[in-house]
């Protein structure tokens, strides 16, 4: 579960809200007056930028804080619906989605202006924040019960809270679904791809790329988040047809360090991560902590990795898995690097790659990693 990340962070809490679908401006249009009360910001300023593809763009206007934290500005041009956001010299920020036809009041602390304790007048702003808030509340629930589920001792105790998340998890999905299909016609629905993972859910992501076409088919941002959902996608699609998801995952029979040979097929019976990585690959070294987390989380449920490596140097494979805690078993490699015949048998071209094996050694998914590879897991082992 974005660098991809960064300019996830920044630009998806620009998506928080709008329901006009105007996109034109009459330069004689009256202009958005923004005011409020900002604690501890006293002589301060404030930046407005508006969001561009990539980045927040530049600086289009400022508002000073006056004495006591007041302030009130009208903005230098009109606006149309779209998003933009204000900042202060200490990089936090607040977004809005506004156009002209909208006076916004906004009280906040200075030093936690990504936090408002009030936003008024910009209905779809609003939107943005409620549903970050339906978000941010669901993770914290989520999160208690991850504790609880680490804490169990026995396994019975953990398929109960397992259960307990799930159905947390279905009243989320409920709540979610509802809010955006209620408020369609918001550009705040946007959030979503700031609060969530759009890959997890593409169904849904789709559904509000084709809501804010109709809103703010003009937005910069919305474009690149339309083409970031098209593409992944298109990508995705293209796996799904050239897999061989359902097949009997081929057979990998290789020596671990010591030299004792260790196959696939050997583990049968468990729910097997074959991975391919090397020491010297950096993806692969910081998706490690994740495969860590997810083998100490379902090892005693009957979860495996299998590990090859596409090492040349024996020294620093063996030194990455004991830097990286890679405490499983199976670690197997023909020391060839991209000369291993398994890379055409597996037929990848980067790594890392791994393939999710089912327990009677069928693929059940190919290229899983992160969040993804923990909500496979948690659907099969029920916590």
């Amino acid at each position: 579960m974005k660098n991809i990340l960064v300019l996830a962070a920044i630009s998806s809490l620009l998506l928080a809200s709008g329901c006009s679908s105007q996109n034109t401006i009459d330069p004689n249009s009256s202009r958005t007056v923004i005011s409020g009360k900002i604690e501890g910001g006293d002589g301060e300023m404030l930046f407005i930028n508006k969001i561009n593809r990539r980045k927040i763009g530049e600086i289009f206007d400022t508002i000073m804080i006056r004495e006591g934290g007041v302030f009130s500005h009208k903005l230098n041009q009109p606006l149309k619906m779209d998003y933009y956001v204000l900042t202060n010299n200490k990089r936090n920020q607040v977004f809005l989605i506004t156009d002209s036809t909208e006076n916004v009041t906004l009280n906040a602390n200075y030093n936690a202006l990504n936090k408002p304790s009030e936003i008024t007048g910009s209905p779809n702003t609003s939107v943005y924040h409620e549903l970050f808030d339906i978000v941010s509340t669901h993770k914290k629930n989520v999160l208690g019960i991850e504790n609880k589920i680490k804490k169990a001792k026995k396994l019975e105790e953990k398929l109960v809270l397992g259960k307990e998340k799930q159905t947390i998890k279905k009243q989320f999905n409920s709540d979610l679904n509802g809010y955006i299909k209620g408020n369609s016609s918001s550009p705040g629905i946007a959030a979503f791809f700031d609060a969530l993972d759009f890959t997890t859910e593409i169904e849904l992501s789709s559904t509000i790329i084709n809501n804010l076409a109709k809103t703010v088919p003009y937005s910069n941002y919305y474009k690149a988040r339309e083409a970031s959902v098209k593409d992944f996608y298109q990508r995705n699609r293209s796996i799904a047809q050239s897999s061989d998801i359902g097949k009997v995952a081929p057979n990998i029979e290789l020596n671990d360090p010591d030299g004792v040979k260790k196959t696939l097929n050997e583990l049968r019976g468990k729910i097997v991560l074959i991975d391919f990585w090397a020491s010297w690959c950096g993806p692969c070294r910081r998706e490690n902590p994740n495969v860590v987390s997810a083998y100490n989380k379902y090892n005693d449920a009957g979860f495996e990795v299998f590990s090859v490596s596409l090492d040349s140097d024996r020294s620093k494979w063996l030194a990455a898995i004991e830097k990286d805690g890679l405490v499983w078993d199976y670690h197997v490699s023909d020391l060839k690097k991209w000369a291993t015949p398994y890379k055409n048998i597996y037929k990848f071209s980067g790594i890392p790659h791994t393939v999710l094996v089912d327990r009677d050694g069928n693929i059940i998914q190919t290229k899983i990693r992160g969040g993804a590879l923990e909500d496979k897991l948690e659907s099969i082992f029920g916590y």
